[in-house]
């Protein structure tokens, strides 16, 4: 990634507190393993997700667990997160995208519980409540990441926009909305 100016890093930073806020579920200051267990639950739960789905978001969540050195009994702090996801914003590589994509068609196959291919409102309403950010949040997030207003989130639209959350460096692109309203 090129040199950024203070400005843009200012604005990843914002974005990365935002993802933060969407991990740390029982909102005390720390990702635990705890946090992704209730949010594995809450996935469960409100999208009613089938045994296969569970165990796919299960395995993708561990793996964002281990990427950040998350063990039960320990916690990160968003200091500690916000340099691993420097880190991670850092490497321009394709591997890592494909990570990363695979990563979040998991996560859409489990959003798009009528299984038809897409992600309607009332799909992605229930995909905000289970991450905590809220429904009235989701339209916003929904409308952005509808790039061509058809009605339905398509899974190249979805990875495309969550792709650009990670690195887009303009605040006015509707990438910032992936994971709800950016925190300030």
């Amino acid at each position: 990634m090129a040199s950024l100016t203070e400005e843009q890093k200012a604005f990843l930073t914002r974005k990365m507190k935002t993802r933060f806020r969407s991990l740390d579920v029982d909102r005390n200051g720390f990702i635990t393993t705890k946090d992704y267990d209730k949010l594995v639950r809450r996935w469960i739960e409100y999208g009613k997700l089938t045994e296969e789905q569970a165990t796919s978001v299960k395995k993708v969540l561990q793996g964002v667990c281990d990427s950040l050195g998350l063990k039960p009994g320990m916690q990160v702090s968003l200091e500690q997160f916000l340099k691993s996801a420097a880190h991670f914003q850092q490497r321009d590589n394709e591997a890592a995208t494909a990570d990363c994509m695979a990563n979040f068609l998991v996560f859409f196959d489990a959003i798009d519980t009528n299984k038809n291919g897409v992600i309607s409102l009332k799909e992605f309403e229930v995909y905000f409540d289970a991450m905590g950010v809220g429904k009235q949040h989701a339209k916003a997030s929904f409308d952005a990441i509808d790039t061509n207003s058809d009605g339905s989130i398509t899974r190249d639209e979805f990875v495309a926009t969550v792709l650009e959350f990670f690195v887009n460096t303009d605040p006015a692109h509707p990438s910032k909305l992936f994971f709800g309203p950016l925190v300030d």
